[in-house]
């Protein structure tokens, strides 16, 4: 009872504690809950209440682990998608960079053209106006007529006009000449400064980008280490509380052990009490019915030894004894047949129930094979579906694996093409440059060339081989450029405006002069034309020279420029490619990362999910069982308490409605025979004389002989009737000893009275004689 009542206690205080958040010691109490159940039949409804508010605190716990993983989830997945798109904006960022830095360099390039350009066109203009100097002279044979004289202009004249329009194309070379290089050197100045202000820009994003970063890894330790210190704490309570549990389970145990042997030993105690009773019960039956043989012995004999003296009284009193024999007889007749009535109907019963007990265990047993059967069956089951589930897991991951194979592999393919395309514009930058270099050392030796024939020549013929010349290589660059003018023209005719703008428009050129016919011998035309030849010649070289410098060191710097800016772009590209690269490689490297992390914990989450399912499955079927068996257990114990109780009852009813008859019947045979006999002594010794007297005995005796009866048979056997077990046992020998007291003291009685009968029929019949 006590351990009833302290068990009572512990569960009503786990049911007000509140619920801790580990599987463990709810682990723990299932057990505890278990054993005790087993302990405490009738505390199971307690005990489920118990189990289901922890089932229902466990259902929490794990929708709270689910959500707090799923937020978890989530908070990565937007950190991710936000990283990913700052570096996609970084990246479109420096690719605007780069487009805005490109078309710079096109316009700059452009410009650059239409400067070389208008260096080309005016040395054009240059050539052709020294080509249109030219002095044609025809001189006729001596017999054709003379023609009349025509006036002109005089050598001197014309030499000095050439000259002048000379020195003022030289100045306006000089000055376009000035101008590109001017133009050069401010688009010069801007890329630097855009290149310089690009580069600063691109290194504060970088330098803010690493903070970022570092700061971003840094807290990411931060909550690492917080969230291992929060595990390891909750691990450490976790393993307190176990511990805690495991003690108290331990405890209980032992206290469900103490109290179930405490039971047996009670049960024992009750069935060798019970089957005391019956024994004592059979013994009193059987002393009474030899009592009864006794008494019937004891009456018979005396009752021969007075039949000659009582003779006509006895053939009365002997009939009536004879029908109250009869009427015992049949009685004691009727109470055995009831009783081997009972004994047969309880051997019945109880054989019934040993057949009923045994059907129910085999019924059980089968029960446990086929559950036993049936838990064999899923476990197989369950590891068939666990490695088919295995399976496509590790198909998935191969096929997963393959799929990011092919990727790789067609991201390799794609940056060796990329590579392959650099390395063929490359190659095609360098036969370029080879080409022009040739080209420029072609020229170079064709001008040495010159040069050296020039040594040779005449004025006349140095500036008719110059003018070719630059003709060839005016044609040549011409042609070089025509699809760079042809995509810049719109760039040429907005720098063509500005220098209209900017600068005084070129002089005309001066016509060519007319056709000079004269009649001079040949030594003054020779002498004019060389001092012409000469004049022009001296005035054109200086002009000449400088526009060749000019055009070469523009198209040299636009080269120059041209190649710095392509291999800045290409380094620049490659820069791009190479972060692009590292950066789809370090995304890949998450990802995979990511990927890896999820798949283990979905798999974790499923493991974690089954094990739970199948450890819920067996504690269920386990509870189930042991609720069935407790079950049959305490039908059982009550079948067969009742079993006892009403056998118990119905014995101790039939040995005290027995002793009760007994003793009833014992003491009426002997007060009656008592009195009969002390009437029949007092009658016989003095029938006519002491009438009175034998009257006032039989009323004594009567008397005497009915309160005895009552105090001491009748008042115990009415008590013993209501006393349960042994004390009915022992009240029915209390009234079997109070039926011998009364039967003795019926007897002493009756004697004393016969004795004084006697003593006062002697005295009357003394009297009567005197």
């Amino acid at each position: 009872m006590h351990l009833r009542l302290l068990y009572i206690v512990a569960t009503a205080a786990a049911l007000v504690a509140p619920p801790q958040r580990s599987r463990l010691p709810r682990t723990v109490t299932y057990g505890l809950r278990d054993r005790l159940s087993g302990a405490f039949p009738r505390t199971t409804k307690v005990a489920k209440r118990l189990g289901n508010a922890f089932k229902r605190n466990r259902d929490e716990d794990d929708a709270a682990a689910v959500a707090a993983a799923a937020a978890a989830a989530a908070e990565a997945a937007r950190e991710e998608e936000e990283r990913l798109a700052s570096e996609a904006a970084e990246l479109a960022a420096a690719e605007q960079r780069a487009a805005a830095a490109a078309a710079e360099e096109a316009r700059a390039v452009a410009e650059r053209d239409a400067a070389r350009a208008a260096s080309e066109a005016a040395a054009d203009q240059l050539a052709e106006a020294a080509a249109a100097t030219k002095v044609e002279v025809v001189i006729e044979p001596d017999t054709a007529p003379a023609p009349p004289v025509e006036e002109g202009p005089s050598v001197a004249d014309l030499a000095a006009a050439a000259e002048r329009e000379a020195a003022a194309l030289v100045e306006e070379v000089k000055a376009i000449a000035d101008e590109a290089e001017a133009a050069a050197a401010r688009a010069a100045e801007e890329d630097a400064a855009a290149e310089a202000e690009a580069a600063r820009a691109a290194a504060e994003k970088r330098a803010a980008a690493d903070r970022e970063q570092a700061e971003a890894e840094e807290r990411r330790l931060a909550e690492e280490q917080a969230e291992r210190d929060r595990v390891a704490a909750e691990q450490a309570e976790a393993d307190r509380v176990a511990a805690e549990a495991d003690a108290a389970a331990r405890k209980a145990e032992q206290e469900a052990e103490t109290a179930r042997l405490e039971a047996e030993r009670l049960e024992v105690e009750r069935l060798d009490a019970e089957r005391v009773a019956a024994e004592e019960a059979e013994a009193s039956r059987i002393a009474q019915e030899e009592a009864e043989a006794a008494r019937r012995e004891a009456v018979e004999a005396e009752q021969r030894a007075e039949a000659e003296r009582r003779a006509e009284q006895e053939r009365a009193e002997e009939a009536e004894a004879a029908v109250a024999r009869e009427r015992a007889e049949e009685e004691k007749r009727q109470a055995e047949a009831a009783a081997a009535e009972r004994e047969r109907r309880e051997l019945e019963e109880k054989k019934a129930a040993e057949a009923q007990q045994r059907a129910e265990t085999e019924a059980r047993v089968a029960a446990e094979q086929a559950d036993r059967e049936r838990g064999e069956r899923e476990a197989a089951e369950e590891a068939k579906r666990v490695a088919a589930e295995e399976e496509a897991r590790l198909a998935a991951e191969a096929k997963a694996e393959e799929e990011r194979l092919k990727a790789e592999k067609a991201e390799a393919e794609r940056l060796e093409q990329e590579r392959i395309a650099a390395e063929r514009a490359e190659a095609e930058r360098l036969a370029a440059e080879e080409a022009e270099r040739a080209r420029l050392e072609a020229e170079a030796e064709a001008k040495a060339q010159a040069e050296e024939a020039a040594k040779t020549m005449t004025a006349a013929d140095k500036m008719r081989a110059a003018g070719e010349a630059r003709r060839a290589a005016a044609e040549a660059e011409r042609a070089r450029n025509a699809e760079a003018l042809a995509a810049a023209e719109a760039a040429l005719a907005r720098t063509a405006e500005a220098l209209k703008k900017e600068a005084a428009p070129a002089p005309a050129p001066a016509p060519a002069p007319a056709p000079l016919v004269k009649k001079q011998d040949d030594s003054l035309a020779a002498k004019a034309l060389g001092a012409f030849s000469g004049a022009f010649g001296k005035a054109l070289a200086p002009v000449a020279d400088a526009a060749g410098q000019v055009a070469s060191q523009a198209a040299a710097a636009a080269g120059d420029a041209l190649k710095e800016k392509f291999d800045e772009a290409q380094r620049e590209a490659e820069a791009r490619r190479a972060v692009e690269a590292a950066a789809a490689e370090e995304r890949r490297k998450a990802q995979r990362a990511a990927d890896k992390k999820a798949n283990e914990a979905k798999r974790a989450a499923k493991r974690e999910a089954d094990k739970r399912r199948r450890e819920e499955e067996r504690v269920a079927r386990r509870e189930a069982e042991k609720q069935r068996r407790e079950k049959e257990r305490a039908a059982e114990r009550e079948a067969q308490r009742i079993v006892a109780a009403e056998k118990a009852r119905m014995a101790r009813e039939a040995a005290v409605k027995e002793a009760a008859d007994a003793a009833a019947a014992a003491a009426a045979d002997v007060a009656k025979g008592a009195a009969d006999a002390a009437a029949g002594v007092v009658v016989n010794a003095a029938d006519a004389a002491v009438s009175g007297a034998a009257r006032s005995v039989k009323s004594t005796v009567d008397g005497v002989t009915g309160k005895i009866v009552e105090e001491a048979v009748a008042k115990p056997a009415r008590a013993a009737a209501e006393l349960p077990g042994k004390l009915a046992s022992k009240a029915a020998g209390a009234v079997a000893d109070g039926a011998k007291g009364a039967a003795a003291a019926t007897g002493q009685a009756a004697a004393d009275a016969a004795k004084g009968a006697a003593a006062a029929a002697q005295g009357a019949a003394v009297g009567a004689a005197a």
